[in-house]
């Protein structure tokens, strides 16, 4: 299905006038290969002709609130490849096609995979809440509409939490996933997979007059933020066997732990490219993590870091990243 099918799909999302509330009793059901905890037995609606690989349900509730939960298969490969794109597509098309207005609009996931969350006024006197995810090729949302958000706030939290990907739930590594290249870390001649170009800053590394650069490559995708950095250390003070190594590189780390200001793990030793490294993981407020690897080659530091939501941290993307770097011994620039 094409992005503008999809789009229309989501234009249906709308609750229908005819149906009356119905004693809520929330059962799981499953519907179009995923699992949807729904307060009454899911009504099939019928979508336009012009709307290809499409289903989409109904389910009512005892405050008078519609539950609506719909499925469409996207067989456009290019748009699998930026799932931030399509979702955020799918939300302007969503409130246009139903004359809504916009409350507030936060990134998400739905096991792992990408999502986007929306409150909104759906019309005179009413209020949605919807989460929108993009699982494998599927698109799946569900959407919550009542007289004001204080009423939907409970039914739409129930539906979400036992919304299951059902048999989808072989995992985020079956996507397409972000149009991850190859990307030259600056000077240093090595280089990392980043889902988009990165920002370049420099800054020095610590606070010392002869203090190295740090010359810092930043790509944030969605929810996620991946950085790769190198800095060239004094060729008097670069460490040279691997014990000096392990000091300097766990030092290095200490300072950037510390400066995320969240909650360390014990380091643990690691390979970048087949080359001794070590690995922080750092518990970043409720829901966060990120996860800091560092090696020193050649008198040149390099370190890797994803900061990603908790349910990331072992995501075939995160992989993908941190695998990714290839080193490309260079002289020190000084």
């Amino acid at each position: 299905m094409s992005v503008v099918a999809t789009l229309s799909f989501l234009a249906l999302m709308q609750a229908p006038k005819a149906q009356a509330p119905a004693a809520s009793a929330w059962k799981s059901y499953p519907l179009g290969g995923f699992s949807f905890l729904l307060p009454s037995a899911p009504v099939e609606q019928k979508a336009p002709a012009e709307v290809k690989d499409t289903r989409y349900w109904t389910s009512t509730h005892a405050g008078g609130n519609v539950v609506v939960v719909g499925v469409s298969t996207i067989t456009d490969a290019e748009a699998l490849k930026k799932p931030d794109a399509v979702l955020a597509a799918a939300v302007q098309g969503t409130l246009a096609n139903q004359g809504a207005s916009l409350v507030a609009q936060t990134d998400a996931l739905l096991a792992g995979w990408p999502a986007v969350d929306i409150r909104a006024k759906t019309g005179p006197g009413m209020f949605g809440m919807a989460r929108t995810a993009i699982v494998g090729n599927k698109m799946v949302q569900l959407m919550v509409m009542g007289k004001t958000e204080a009423a939907v706030k409970a039914p739409y939290d129930k539906a979400l939490s036992g919304l299951g990907i059902g048999a989808q739930a072989k995992g985020p590594q079956t996507v397409a996933g972000p149009n991850f290249s190859a990307v030259s870390i600056g000077a240093s001649g090595s280089s990392v997979e980043l889902p988009r170009m990165p920002k370049e800053e420099t800054f020095p590394i610590n606070t010392k007059p002869d203090a190295p650069l740090m010359h810092r490559f930043v790509a944030t995708y969605g929810n996620r933020v991946y950085i790769a950095a190198y800095a060239d250390l004094p060729t008097d003070k670069a460490p040279t066997d691997e014990a000096e190594i392990a000091k300097g590189l766990q030092g290095i780390n200490d300072m950037v732990v510390g400066s995320l200001g969240g909650q360390p793990l014990p380091a643990v030793d690691t390979k970048l490219d087949g080359v001794y490294a070590i690995r922080n993981l750092v518990k970043m407020g409720s829901n966060g993590v990120a996860r800091v690897e560092s090696t020193i080659v050649g008198g040149r530091l390099y370190t890797l870091m994803a900061i990603v939501p908790a349910i990331w941290q072992d995501h075939p993307e995160v992989k993908r990243f941190f695998g990714s770097f290839k080193l490309k011994a260079a002289a020190p620039s000084g």
